[in-house]
């Protein structure tokens, strides 16, 4: 089986049943309290599709959104099929190249970016709290974010070629990007032309 304009990959399982937090604790969870932290989102390259001739190979390995798993259309019968789902045997789906956000050519490779995509940190800001009072709001000890700027974390070549690396500092239009999970961590998932200006910062 070979995709004309997309992507064969082999996802055995949909959903883990656990999660790790970024502190690395293990818990349980149902998927639908959060699908994303539990969906397999890291999948094997079984097919390339035609006239692909980009560095991912067969065995490769891609981080995809977690979309390609929660798209679902209603097959006969009113049971619901994923519609990325090509062959249920041998967990076989599709995954189109605009849903691709990182690949790695093998293992022993580092995860690049794929396309005009890329991925960031969220870069948090400190609260300070007073110490009259003995009571701490909830909603005010939450972690709060800059709503338009970013940690570069896996740069594509693109930026590479502009001189914006690892750890620099990007300043986007405000509540762009999609929140992931990549190995345990949230991550903004961002485009080219959602960066505006840059700021080097090294760590």
């Amino acid at each position: 089986m070979r995709g004309i304009k997309d992507f064969i990959v082999s996802i055995p399982k949909k959903y883990s049943d656990t999660f790790k937090t970024e502190s690395g604790i293990e818990l349980y969870a149902d998927r639908r309290f959060s699908i994303k932290k539990v969906a397999n989102t890291i999948v094997e390259v079984v097919e390339v599709p035609f006239n692909y001739s980009g560095n991912i190979k067969k065995g490769s390995l891609l981080f995809i959104d977690s979309t390609v798993l929660m798209q679902q259309d209603y097959a006969i019968g009113g049971e619901q099929e994923n519609i990325n789902l090509l062959d249920k045997k041998n967990n076989l789906y599709k995954v189109e190249q605009c849903l691709i956000i990182l690949y790695q050519v093998n293992k022993d490779c580092k995860w690049m970016a794929f396309g005009d995509y890329f991925l960031a940190e969220k870069i948090q800001i400190k609260k300070e709290f007073l110490t009259s009072s003995l009571i701490i709001m909830l909603e005010d000890s939450k972690p709060s974010f800059e709503n338009n700027k970013c940690k570069v974390f896996i740069p594509n070549q693109y930026l590479i070629e502009n001189k914006i690396e690892k750890n620099n500092i990007i300043f986007t239009s405000k509540n762009n990007g999609v929140d992931v999970i990549f190995m345990d961590k949230e991550y903004l998932w961002l485009r080219n032309r959602d960066a505006i200006a840059s700021e080097p910062f090294f760590v």
